[in-house]
């Protein structure tokens, strides 16, 4: 058993330990403005991630509009996002094979996606709170403040639930109330389609009760998959950013992106902790579901939606992360 390794300050090491689960910077006077930029500093990644989920959204938005222009397209992106799976069985015309919402990857994951999302955030947390990283490899490292970046983390999950929930499922817990999205649909001019008109449903009475099925026309529908796409990505890619600066590829572009100036000596960077297996299988887990929720982001912005629903949705997203870091 090697002993602990005092190569620098007790300070310089507990910030590090405490960087792993995305702790803020101690002793520096934290206010709105100063934490947004202090975020974007610390964390040379995140802006082109940034750019990375906006320009993925514009770019794919576009391609669809000009597609959409440039062809007869049978099936518009608008009818496609908002008819029911079942009314697509109806329709003469092939449908790409990501232009369905009946794909496996939507109706397995897109549909329960905070739900994937929560499970790879909570196995990140778990895993660095469980199995610390240390500074040096095979090192023992007695870290002194585990509970509160990982309590920093936790609070930033917890106000973008809350977020996605009052945008997407309801103005109250539990479901009481039609979401913001419903609402701005309402309000923008939309006209509700029972469900029994969509299937011939003859005498019945056409009511639209709020049920699967129904169909919304016209109004102005926040794209739902592209914010959750972006707010997830961002929650799980600054949950897990601390273990990506210790990969030797993340920190050449790190040196390529914010190189050190000719003052700056190796003794007075930080080291990056050395990730122990578990927070390393954990990041890779995160990691995979991040690019699948960009996949399915670019073909959201190509198949479905106007280009200001889906516009709205990409602000809707931005701003649900940065309300997560105030």
């Amino acid at each position: 058993m090697s002993t602990i390794q005092q190569r620098r300050s007790p300070a310089p090491a507990s910030s590090a330990a405490a960087g792993m689960a995305g702790a803020e910077p101690v002793g520096v006077p934290s206010t709105p403005r100063t934490r947004g930029r202090n975020l974007l500093q610390s964390s040379p990644l995140l802006v082109p991630f940034l750019a990375v989920l906006v320009s993925t959204s514009l770019v794919g938005t576009f391609v669809s509009h000009n597609w959409s222009l440039s062809r007869n397209v049978h099936l518009s992106q608008t009818l496609r996002s908002r008819l029911p799976a079942a009314a697509l069985d109806n329709v003469p015309a092939p449908i790409p094979y990501f232009g369905d919402k009946r794909n496996v990857f939507n109706q397995v994951f897109v549909k329960l996606g905070w739900a994937w999302t929560t499970l790879a955030f909570f196995l990140y947390l778990v895993a660095a709170f469980a199995f610390p990283p240390s500074l040096y490899p095979n090192s023992i490292v007695i870290h002194t403040n585990r509970v509160s970046p990982c309590l920093a983390n936790l609070r930033r999950y917890l106000l973008a639930t809350t977020f996605w929930w009052f945008l997407t499922q309801g103005t109250w817990f539990f479901g009481a109330g039609p979401s913001i999205a419903a609402r701005v649909l309402v309000l923008s001019g939309a006209v509700c389609i029972p469900r029994d008109a969509l299937e011939g449903g003859g005498d019945q009475e056409l009511v639209c009760r709020g049920g699967p099925g129904e169909y919304w026309k016209g109004g102005h529908d926040v794209s739902g998959h592209t914010f959750m796409m972006v707010l997830a990505s961002l929650l799980l890619f600054q949950t897990i950013t601390p273990t990506l600066v210790s990969f030797p590829l993340v920190q050449r572009i790190i040196a390529i992106l914010r190189p050190s100036t000719p003052s700056t000596s190796l003794e007075d960077e930080e080291k990056p902790l050395v990730p122990t297996t578990p927070v390393l299988l954990a990041t890779y887990a995160n990691l995979a579901l991040i690019g699948l929720w960009w996949w399915m982001l670019l073909m959201t912005s190509v198949y479905f939606h106007t280009p200001l629903e889906k516009i709205s949705g990409l602000l809707f997203g931005l701003g649900g992360w940065l309300f997560t870091n105030l």
